[in-house]
């Protein structure tokens, strides 16, 4: 990776199962994918699933997150208030998590060769991405942010930050933190995107690539769900060549010893991965629905123009303990950003300004 700048770092050419420095290259061209600025999600939820249930009487309508957060994106559209229509099937939905989150590349932006390939923000240089996950619904978990520092030296350790409303106060967490649960759910914040977590923390293998039948395209911009537990996505299902690796953990205080990716080897989104616990068991399915900028509907404004493949929704399956959670989007895309509103946003002492 020295003197990397931007864009794809191996082609598929390059990938093959007998060189043992194949995986580590497919977790760079995953790293490197093109996403424009970075991915932001108005309205998130998080949706616990108990299964053999049913969710008759459960209702799911939108909130608003604080100004604060989204501020700086140009949001013309409007999501559906009642979204209830999109959960269909089983399931014994318990709770609904509502979130807003941003990620912002800093660096290796083939957008900005004005600016040397960096944001124009002072000190980018240093920086690969930063991102912000803020919880507002329900009311007893309002305010709950996470803030994460990605750094250009992969050798750094992240920088990441809590603000905790019981506390009322922003606490720093470790790593160990962003691998657990997130709020009770079945995914981690190293999850996100597939994976998150820094490339040189694992030892990778190329296991080669392989066809598999994935959900492309979600209805009407929405991801519909059905199935005896409510965790099948309703929607197009396409063949996609996927770049699949195993990655291995090198902490042995990591809850998970090793993981399965499947990488869609056309754009490098996350298609599904398989995450085995210490023992080596089968412990969590995660499968992504991937969305297409330019055949977006609504929020045409943050989409049209980019060219890239975004997550739109996915479902976490714990089959150790029979139960998962739905994550899922609406006003998702990825919007050009202000300067201004990126250094206000990732700023660690604002994140007490929203309370409950």
């Amino acid at each position: 990776m020295e003197n990397f700048v931007c864009g794809q770092p191996f082609a598929l050419s390059a990938l093959n199962p007998n060189d043992p420095t194949s995986g580590i290259k497919a977790a760079w061209d995953f790293e490197y994918r093109w996403q424009y600025y970075g991915l932001a999600v108005k309205n998130g939820f998080a949706i616990w699933d108990r299964f053999d249930g049913n969710h008759e009487g459960f209702t799911l309508r939108t909130g608003a997150p604080p100004e604060d957060w989204n501020v700086g994106i140009n949001w013309t559209s409007q999501t559906p208030t009642d979204v209830t229509y999109l959960l269909k099937g089983g399931g014994l939905f318990q709770r609904t998590l509502q979130w807003f989150h941003q990620r912002v590349y800093f660096t290796h932006l083939p957008q900005e060769a004005s600016h040397g390939y960096t944001l124009p923000v002072p000190n980018a240089r240093d920086f690969e991405f930063k991102e912000l996950t803020g919880f507002y619904e329900p009311f007893d978990i309002r305010g709950t942010a996470f803030i994460i520092y990605r750094y250009e030296d992969p050798y750094r350790s992240d920088d990441a930050w809590a603000y905790i409303p019981t506390l009322r106060r922003v606490r720093r967490i470790s790593a160990e933190v962003k691998s657990d649960a997130l709020l009770g759910t079945d995914a981690a914040l190293d999850e996100f995107y597939g994976f998150s977590d820094h490339e040189l923390e694992w030892n990778w293998k190329f296991l080669g690539f392989k066809d598999i039948l994935m959900p492309m395209e979600p209805k009407d911009d929405y991801t519909h769900s059905y199935g005896p537990n409510g965790m099948v996505p309703d929607t197009g299902w396409q063949l996609r060549k996927a770049a699949v690796t195993q990655r291995i953990a090198k902490n042995p205080r990591h809850p998970m010893s090793s993981v399965v990716n499947f990488w869609d080897a056309e754009d490098w989104i996350a298609l599904i991965h398989h995450d085995f616990d210490r023992k080596g068991k089968l412990w969590r399915m995660i499968q992504w629905e991937g969305m297409y900028t330019e055949n977006a509907k609504n929020f045409a404004e943050i989409n049209h123009g980019v060219e890239a493949m975004h997550w739109d929704h996915g479902y976490c399956v714990d089959v150790q303990n029979n139960r998962g959670t739905l994550w899922f989007g609406l006003g998702t895309g990825n919007p050009g950003v202000a300067p201004g509103h990126v250094e206000a946003l990732y700023d660690i002492n604002k994140l007490e300004q929203i309370h409950r």
